[in-house]
C-alpha cells in the first residue's frame, strides 16, 4: 500500500522561515553592536588616566558576520594595558575592561533572551 501526501503552502513556510532568520540575525546584531561600543564607553570611564593614551586606544572590533565583537586596548604601545588591568607582583590590578565586560553582562543576555526567546 502506497500513500502520496502533498504539502501545500511549503514555499511560503520556506520563504517565512527566512525571513525570521534574517530579522533575528539582524536584531542580534544590533544587540552585539550595541553592546560592545557601551562596553568600550565604560572601560573608558573605568580606564587609570595618566597620559590617556589607555582611555583613547580602548576601541571596537566587530567582526565580519556582526555576531561578535573585540573590545580591549589596541595598538603597538598599549601593552601596559593588561599590567594595569590585572596587576603585577608589584603593582596592584587597577580593572577596567573585566568590570566594564560584567556590568554589560545581564542586560546584553536579558536583551538576547528576549529577541530570540526560545530559539
Amino acid at each position: 500500500m502506497k500513500f502520496k501526501t502533498k504539502f501545500k503552502g511549503l514555499d511560503q513556510l520556506t520563504t517565512k522561515l527566512e525571513t525570521y532568520r534574517e530579522d533575528k540575525t539582524q536584531e542580534a546584531i544590533e544587540i552585539v553592536t550595541d553592546t560592545a561600543f557601551k562596553i568600550q564607553a565604560n572601560g573608558k570611564t573605568r580606564v587609570a588616566v595618566d597620559t590617556g593614551h589607555t582611555k583613547r586606544n580602548i576601541k571596537v572590533e566587530i567582526a565580519s558576520d556582526g555576531l561578535s565583537a573585540l573590545i580591549g586596548t589596541r595598538g603597538d604601545d598599549v601593552e601596559y594595558a593588561v599590567p594595569l588591568e590585572f596587576g603585577t607582583n608589584d603593582t596592584p590590578a587597577q580593572p577596567f575592561m573585566v568590570p566594564a565586560h560584567e556590568e554589560e553582562r545581564p542586560e546584553f543576555l536579558s536583551n538576547l533572551k528576549d529577541t530570540l526567546g526560545e530559539v
